[in-house]
């Protein structure tokens, strides 16, 4: 395919990299469909939520056998939303297909931007699903590092070399030369910036 962004990182497919493509169904909202255990479900791309792959109970429970104790996360306004792990036998995105995948399972609300509530548990995501993109889970950090992720914004595309496959790329030197710079990222979402003089930090993430 064609590239529709400065450049074309489809190289990384001879180093054993699938592709997934993204969907732009929202406003700076990229959504992936992602068979799970051979059931088909909306996945929300959010490099904001710390965990892998996130699952809502509506559209979980069925498809994931779930394991260990209940784990509770506190919103600032008290809301405590309950969690559970589980193992999906097999995740299949775009061309790459996983077996064996831990999930984080607990139940999704929509809220408003002003309503949004932020956990303190080691989970720490966003509440922001449901109706608002019909998503049925969040594909996060653990689950991008653990699977080596380039993510492509201008192509909507994004590649993922699972464990023990392929080899590692170093991209920093051609995306220089195609005039890209460089900001390392900080505990997993955060970037040193600086603006009009002022120094601060920010964070970097999709979906936000």
């Amino acid at each position: 395919a064609h590239a529709r962004g400065p450049f074309d990182l489809s190289v990384l497919r001879r180093d054993g990299y699938g592709t997934v493509d993204l969907l732009l169904m929202h406003e700076n909202e990229l959504t992936t469909p992602v068979m799970i255990n051979g059931q088909r479900v909306r996945m929300i791309l959010d490099t904001g939520f710390s965990g892998g792959l996130g699952l809502d109970r509506r559209m979980a429970a069925a498809k994931v056998a779930l394991e260990g104790a209940v784990e509770k996360g506190r919103g600032i306004t008290g809301k405590v939303v309950e969690s559970r792990r589980g193992t999906a036998k097999t995740v299949e995105m775009g061309n790459v297909r996983l077996t064996d995948v831990p999930v984080e399972v607990a139940s999704y609300t929509a809220l408003s931007d002003q309503n949004a509530e932020k956990f303190v548990s080691r989970m720490s995501f966003d509440m922001d699903m449901g109706n608002a993109a019909g998503g049925e889970g969040l594909i996060g950090r653990n689950f991008l590092r653990t699977n080596h992720a380039v993510i492509d914004l201008g192509n909507k595309t994004m590649y993922l070399r699972p464990p023990g496959t392929g080899r590692a790329v170093q991209l920093g030197g051609a995306l220089t030369r195609a005039g890209m710079g460089e900001a390392s990222i900080i505990d997993g979402n955060i970037v040193d910036v600086e603006i009009n003089g002022e120094i601060g930090r920010a964070s970097c993430r999709e979906r936000v």
